[in-house]
């Protein structure tokens, strides 16, 4: 019968050797006299089971009757004491020969699949390599190609460009023919690109607003505010008589409409803004009053006063007709 567990060869061994001897599995417990079974192998032929034994002692008689006894149950040692080397070697059976080879096969199946498996990773891991390595390069030859089409298109770009046949003219426009200055004989203000589209009327001027040149009227140009304190700049140069006022030009006329009335020669009366009572003039006796006492010789049809009621401007010093 063949063991298959290392307690059935140490139950023989304890049913060989004398008391005293003590009998242990896989390693020593230590005794003065001490049989170890380690376990077993598989010799090459595949057809036997080889199981080791230690035994642990003083060369002695009592080692001597221990070693005599296991020989008889077919263990063989070696060695000097205090460590002697046995084995004890097993035919296997049919069953077992088959099972063994069959594990066999199994193990040396799974290590060539391993050994697959790792060729296969390997053989991946260099393809990886190679194709990577050659998409560098294609890359890199691309980045070259790239720099060369750049550099030939600036040079491209320095050379005189050749012409095509010219096509024929196109329309005249408004603003001229083959980049001539056009007429001016039909030319408009309103042509220029800063001036405002509103029609002009008769007797405007053209101001700038800040944006835009546009057309005004006279009398509000010349009432436009100067801005600042003290007295404007020259006044408009369009023939007209012109009074400061309030930091501002004023026409002379319109100031007069501000200021006065024209009179009223039933009651000997007028208006002006600053409640100053005035009159026309007396034609009968050729006086004028005024809310302030009159210093100067009266004048027939006296219109200008001054704010301290002297008369000082004479409009007309030619007596009126009868």
């Amino acid at each position: 019968m063949a063991f298959t567990k290392a307690s059935q060869v140490a139950d023989l061994i304890r049913s060989r050797v004398i008391p005293g001897v003590a009998v242990s599995i896989g390693k020593a417990t230590g005794a003065a006299m001490e049989a170890v079974v380690k376990g077993y192998e598989h010799p090459p032929d595949g057809m036997s089971r080889r199981w080791r034994v230690d035994l642990l002692g003083p060369s002695g008689d009592l080692l001597d009757l221990t070693i005599a006894s296991l020989r008889k149950s077919g263990f063989q040692f070696s060695g000097e004491a205090p460590i002697m080397r046995g084995s004890l070697t097993e035919p296997l059976s049919k069953k077992e020969v088959a099972q063994l080879r069959a594990s066999k096969r199994e193990k040396e199946r799974k290590i060539d699949q391993q050994k697959n498996q790792a060729e296969a990773k390997a053989h991946a891991y260099a393809e990886a390599a190679l194709v990577k390595s050659e998409l560098s390069n294609k890359i890199s030859k691309l980045e070259d190609e790239l720099e060369r089409l750049r550099e030939s298109l600036d040079d491209v770009l320095l050379m005189p460009q050749p012409r095509g046949v010219q096509g024929p003219a196109g329309k005249d426009g408004k603003d001229g023919r083959d980049g001539e200055i056009a007429g001016l004989s039909d030319a408009k203000l309103q042509d220029v690109g800063d001036i405002n589209n509103r029609v002009p009327e008769p007797g405007d001027v053209i101001m700038w607003n800040g944006s835009v040149w546009e057309p005004r009227a006279v009398a509000s140009v010349a009432a436009g505010n100067f801005g600042g304190g003290g007295l404007p700049g020259h006044a408009p140069g369009d023939n007209l008589f012109y009074v400061a006022y309030n930091g501002r030009w004023v026409p002379l006329q319109v100031a007069w409409q501000m200021m006065l009335d024209g009179g009223n020669l039933d009651d000997g009366e007028s208006d002006s803004l600053g409640n100053y009572q005035l009159d026309g003039g007396d034609v009968d006796n050729g006086t004028t009053e005024a809310g302030l006492p009159l210093e100067t010789d009266p004048v027939n049809g006296g219109l200008f006063v001054c704010e301290d009621g002297e008369l000082d401007i004479v409009v007309d010093d030619t007596p009126p007709n009868p």
